[in-house]
């Protein structure tokens, strides 16, 4: 039979003990998700990022169509890193959400096909005869149009998964 005091001291002691590994395990939990960005948010700014450097090389094609040899080379780089940031927040979202994830995989297959669309007319643009580069050039700008439409709908989709009205 343990004392009045004992006794309280096997409460204190089964308290810490019980206590100290559940804050413990509490802080490191809030921190693990306080450091990691909105999988969400970071997906839809890798798309709006990739559907923006389209739209410039495209739309600077359409106002100024010499403009073509020189964002060549910027949107590749800018496609390089961006695809590599959109494929790691992919995995993100579809690891946190599932559902938000198979809501906007259409739109990142628009966004992959149209880079690819792009990638092609752009690759051929630089050994082109000028009739055939008129073609291309005409080709981008349909493809900026296109990309102002996936903008659109990428905007619709967030916008209604968060229930905000526009």
């Amino acid at each position: 039979m343990l004392t009045f005091s004992q006794e309280i001291w096997l409460k204190i002691l089964e308290g810490a003990l019980i206590g100290v590994p559940v804050l413990v395990i509490g802080i490191l939990f809030i921190r693990h998700f306080r450091a990691k960005p909105d999988a969400l948010a970071e997906l839809t700014k890798h798309l709006a990022s990739c559907i923006h450097s389209i739209s410039w090389l495209c739309w600077s094609v359409q106002h100024s169509p010499a403009a073509i040899r020189g964002n060549i080379k910027t949107y590749n780089a800018e496609m390089h890193k961006q695809l590599s940031d959109l494929m790691a927040s992919r995995v993100q979202l579809a690891v946190q959400d599932a559902e938000r994830y198979n809501t906007l995989a259409p739109v990142m297959a628009k966004v992959l096909a149209l880079d690819w669309k792009v990638g092609k007319v752009v690759a051929g643009c630089l050994s082109l005869h000028p009739l055939q580069e008129a073609a291309a050039q005409k080709e981008l700008i349909n493809c900026h149009v296109e990309a102002t439409e996936l903008d659109k709908e990428l905007l619709k989709m967030v916008s209604d998964m968060l229930q905000v009205k526009e």
